[in-house]
């Protein structure tokens, strides 16, 4: 069910990064996680199809509402999201052995082990990007409250999903 879940919100906040203006260049296609979070749902015998928990739709909702209104809080959730990412590629062995498979592509770990040869670079590229955008304090708090948004909706999600 999470990662189901996940497959939604990671496609809205990639929509939302491609289409908001400001942010030109900041995402770019190879960064995107969807294709990872498909392999590992195919793997588990899911599709992405879930009905979305409301949890879900608030954190959609919240991407949207910072695109529209302030992408600098657009910027700390992909910042959020980015360093779920290098921190999962630190966890795929353990993944691997917890649920018995080989570390391997189409395994159940795509999620957590896509991007690896790309991604020290790419997450000091979302630092340079960060330090380019935080010019003052204001935008520095603006991209702060995104990512503590960010965090408190993914907390919201994770207690909604069901316990299997």
């Amino acid at each position: 069910a999470g990662l189901q879940q996940h497959y939604h919100v990671y496609a809205a906040l990639e929509r939302a990064l491609e289409t908001t203006p400001t942010l030109e260049g900041v995402y770019r296609q190879d960064q995107s996680r969807l294709e990872h979070v498909r392999a590992d749902l195919t793997f588990f015998g899911a599709e992405p199809n879930a009905e979305l928990l409301e949890a879900s739709n608030a954190i959609i909702a919240l991407f949207n509402r910072f695109a529209a209104e302030d992408p600098l809080a657009l910027l700390g959730a992909f910042y959020v999201f980015e360093g779920s990412r290098l921190g999962s590629s630190v966890l795929y062995l353990h993944l691997s052995r917890a649920l018995d498979v080989d570390p391997a592509p189409g395994n159940g770990l795509d999620m957590h082990m896509g991007g690896l040869a790309t991604l020290g670079r790419d997450f000091k590229r979302l630092l340079e990007i960060l330090e380019r955008f935080a010019e003052d304090d204001e935008q520095t708090e603006a991209i702060v409250a995104g990512a503590e948004s960010t965090f408190r909706a993914l907390r919201d999600l994770y207690a909604a999903l069901p316990a299997d």
